[in-house]
């Protein structure tokens, strides 16, 4: 799951950095077209619906981000 989601991370935001030391503060790409992009991307490729309302709690780094695909395969 892990390295499913740092490639996902790295191919909307074309970053070099690991995704693991990604966040909003510190990537430039991480802008609000690209979180929206990257949304998406989750979604597809975890097969999961993510709620417009949970769009800012992951807007944040890459360990909330695991932890809701974690939480919401689990239910």
């Amino acid at each position: 799951m892990e390295t499913r989601l740092q490639g996902v991370i790295e191919d909307i935001l074309g970053s070099e950095a690991p995704a693991v030391e990604l966040n909003v503060k510190t990537s430039s790409t991480w802008d609000s077209l690209n979180h929206l992009n990257l949304i998406l991307a989750i979604e597809e490729e975890f097969e999961i619906e993510i709620a417009p309302e949970d769009f800012p709690t992951l807007h944040s780094n890459y360990a909330v981000i695991l932890d809701f695909i974690k939480h919401r395969l689990e239910q």
